[in-house]
Parts: structure tokens; sequence; C-alpha cells
């Protein structure tokens, strides 16, 4: 190859060596731009992430068990409280106060249950005289009209002189009927019993009469059997209709029971 072309060849391999070279700089500084993009995508990824953990804890504070945000907020039961304090006398309403306490705290206390039941509250605050009743009864009777199905609960204890002897329940469901269920005293000297019956939840409690069939003739006899009476009370979980209640062996019990067993 002629010595003249040699210095031609050089610069061209030189000026497309530089070519190249002046390139790798910026795919080198492409490559790190798409990596801190990529960093910045999972650090606000990452944030929000964390935001949204930050709102749903707060939410679940001020949420019932059902997830839903209460209706009976702390401005709400001010608000309502207010209102029939201001309208009492103009609607001839007694006191909240006179049956059922102090209406903001006992409206912090319905907060928790189910929206159906702070909702039957607030109707109860705004519309109910609560003069023969209380503001429980009110509520249960507004989310549970009519006949409902309850769990009953009763303990009785101090039978040790009768194990083993039938016990007859009756539970008052009008003046002039009683549903009857059977149990038997246990060895440690107690009855117990746990049934499902249609009550009026209104009512915060429920009468069961009982006899222990000492002679096991199956009659109640008030000379011979142990008789008496039980109130079983509604439980303050407004959502979960349940009566319990306990007693303790009488010394005089009631021979009335008889006349309706």
């Amino acid at each position: 190859m002629p010595s003249s072309r040699l210095p031609m060849l050089f610069l061209l391999n030189l000026c497309v060596a530089l070519c190249f070279g002046a390139c790798a700089p910026t795919l080198g500084d492409s490559d790190g731009d798409d990596d801190d993009a990529a960093g910045a995508d999972d650090d606000d990824a990452a944030n929000d992430d964390d935001a949204a953990n930050d709102d749903d804890a707060a939410n679940d504070d001020d949420a019932t068990d059902d997830g839903v945000d209460p209706f009976l907020t702390a401005e709400e039961c001010d608000r309502m409280c207010t209102e029939r304090e201001n309208l009492n006398d103009a609607l001839g309403f007694c006191s909240f106060e006179a049956t059922s306490g102090d209406c903001r705290e006992v409206c912090s206390d319905y907060a928790v249950f189910r929206p159906g039941t702070q909702e039957a509250f607030a109707l109860c605050v705004a519309n109910d005289p609560l003069c023969f009743t209380n503001i429980h009864d009110c509520v249960a009777g507004t989310v549970y009209p009519g006949a409902t199905t309850a769990l009953l609960n009763l303990t009785a204890t101090g039978f040790e002189d009768h194990v083993g002897k039938p016990v007859v329940l009756g539970l008052e469901i009008t003046a002039n009927e009683m549903s009857i269920r059977e149990t038997e005293v246990t060895a440690g000297g107690e009855f117990v019993a746990t049934w499902t019956e249609e009550v009026s939840a209104r009512r915060s409690t429920q009468l069961v009469l009982y006899f222990v069939d000492v002679n096991e003739n199956g009659e109640c006899d008030p000379a011979d059997d142990l008789t008496d009476s039980i109130q079983l009370d509604r439980d303050s979980n407004i959502d979960e209709l349940v009566f319990s209640g306990s007693a303790e062996l009488r010394q005089e019990g009631g021979e009335w029971v008889c006349d309706f067993m």
C-alpha cells in the first residue's frame, strides 16, 4: 500500500474510534437514568403502600366491627342530645337522664354497634318520650320488632341434695301461655339450660318459672317440690339478642309457681 494513503486511513480510523467513544458516555448515562427512575418508582410505590396502610389503620380505628364508619360520632351525639334537651318541654318528653343515664355517654356506647342499631338509637332519642321505658328497651324494640328469636341462658346452684331430680322450666310467653323445657339437677348440685325462644326484645327481662320435681310424679306440688322463678336479663350487646340469668336455691320459693306450670 502506498505510504501516501496511510495518514488518510489513520485519520479515518481515529474518527470512527472517537465517534464510538463519544457515544459510550451517552449510553452509560441513559442506563443510569433508567435505574434512577426505576428506583424512584419503587420508592414512590413503597410510600404509596405506607400511606394506604396508614389510612386503612386510621379507618379501622374509627370503623365498627363491620368495617363501616360509625354514624354516632361525638359531634352527632352532641347534636342529637342537645336537640332533645331543647325540645323536651315543647314535645312533652321526659329527660333522657330520668330513665337512661347521660345521653352523650350512652350515645358513645352505641357507636360500636351495627349501623342499624345506631340508627335505631337516633330514632329513639328523637321520637320516644322515654317516660315509661328506657333507651335500651326502645332500641331493642326498634331493631327487633315483634316476636324475635333470642338465646336464653339459665344457671341455678345450691341443689346438692337433689342430684338427678327432674327440673321443669316455664318461660312466660304471654300472661296465659308458658313455654315448657325440662332438665335435671347435675352432680354438682346445679341445673343449666340453654335454648332459643321467640320473645319480645323490648322487654329487658324474661321471667322463667321452675320446679324441681322432688317426688318425681311429673306434677308441680307446692308441698313437696322446690318452686321458684328466675329473671333472665337482656345482655347489653343489642346486636346479639341474648338473655341470661342465675340464681341460688332459696329457703322460701314461690308456691304460686304451680298455678302456672
